[in-house]
């Protein structure tokens, strides 16, 4: 069981490090383009809102919200019914970026399963969905 949590805790690096790699490059960091994506779809949203989706404390939607919005990437509209109230929107520049990065990401997605065939991705889907149950408690436990 070791060597397959030490695999894939190498699996995930690897990803990781890859995404990074390129995010750096549009002053974007982990996490960020998710909730780029998440907005993009669902305009006019409240950071409340985008922390729930998220399912990430409300501090850390703030700052991320603040980063992107300082580079350009989210605007920040006045609720007109309730001032008090912010809702979120990706900019024209936010969204020129998504299209560029969404390329990015199937890149990366094509070369990690490049070589496997049809079968093994069929298998791999199945033994993915058993590792995230087993996770969440509806698996068997073994």
């Amino acid at each position: 069981m070791e060597e397959l949590s030490d695999l894939f805790r190498s699996i995930l690096l690897s990803h990781r490090n890859s995404v990074q790699e390129f995010l750096t490059d549009y002053d974007l960091y982990l996490g960020q383009p998710r909730l780029l994506f998440y907005l993009k779809d669902n305009p006019g949203l409240t950071q409340n809102d985008l922390a729930e989706f998220l399912e990430i404390t409300k501090e850390a939607t703030s700052v991320s919200v603040r980063r992107l919005e300082k580079s350009g990437f989210i605007i920040r509209k006045t609720c007109e019914n309730d001032r008090r109230r912010n809702r979120l929107y990706v900019s024209e520049h936010g969204e020129d970026v998504l299209t560029k990065i969404s390329g990015e990401f199937d890149k990366i997605n094509y070369k990690m399963y490049a070589s496997l065939t049809d079968d093994e991705i069929i298998q791999l889907k199945v033994l993915f969905k058993k590792i995230k149950g087993n996770l969440e408690g509806s698996g068997d436990g073994r």
